[in-house]
């Protein structure tokens, strides 16, 4: 038994975690130097057979875990290690290393507990929740500056005598000045949504029905046509 005791307690020496594990009257049965290490207890301290009360006793009167009674802190955190049935983790700050704590519950009744340092992580954690920070305020700043220049775009397009336009990927009309009323005699929204060609068969209807105040007929046709290639490249299309 004392053989396997020092190989078990070889392997644990050579984890990177500080570990210990408790039998089912909660008292220590084998733990590694990290262990002691990461808790910094005095020499003596951690023993075989030394309870979890009298661990965590420890633990409250030196502050670890808050003001209060030092004996009811200790009493509640040894509960709250024992009185669990799953697997549980938690985060503590020893000095400037950061740790998470995790438990595992033994069939038998003991407990397997391991402090892994996530000192690294949590800066690196850190960082990140800066430079999101940061981006977004780089974003809520851009984008207030483009709504101050649309406020100032459409502040210009309103005194201008010309009128303006935007269009999509699909060289849809998706803005109008609210000149282009002026311009052409009808709302925006009935070009808004429309291409070019679209609205320049509209303007010939419109001027067609104008032109004929007792009424008529429209007929509009359109033909294929082949350009030349100087042709082709002053109006933009293939030849």
């Amino acid at each position: 038994m004392a053989a396997e005791q020092d190989i078990l307690g070889s392997v644990l020496d050579h984890i990177g975690q500080g570990v210990s594990m408790f039998d089912a009257s909660q008292c220590l049965v084998t733990w590694n130097q990290k262990f002691e290490d990461i808790m910094e207890y005095p020499p003596g301290t951690v023993r075989v057979g030394a309870s979890m009360l009298e661990l965590t006793l420890f633990n409250a009167n030196r502050g670890d875990y808050g003001e209060g009674d030092p004996e009811r802190l200790a009493h509640d955190r040894t509960e709250f290690f024992f009185g669990s049935t799953s697997s549980e983790g938690e985060y503590i700050q020893k000095g400037d290393k950061s740790y998470r704590v995790m438990f595992q519950r033994l069939a038998e009744g003991g407990l397997i507990l391991s402090l892994t340092d996530i000192t690294d992580l949590m800066k690196t954690q850190a960082n990140l929740d800066e430079h999101r920070r940061h981006l977004e305020e780089v974003v809520a700043q851009r984008t207030d500056e483009l709504e101050q220049n649309r406020h100032r775009f459409r502040d210009f397009t309103e005194t201008a005598s010309d009128w303006f336009w935007e269009m999509d990927a699909d060289l849809r009309f998706i803005y109008l000045s609210d000149s282009f009323d002026e311009n052409f005699g009808r709302a925006t929204e009935v070009s808004l949504g429309r291409t070019k060609q679209d609205n320049a068969l509209l303007n010939l209807a419109i001027n067609a029905r104008d032109a004929m105040p007792g009424g008529g007929v429209i007929t509009l046709s359109a033909n294929n046509i082949r350009l030349d290639e100087q042709a082709a490249a002053h109006e933009e299309v293939l030849p």
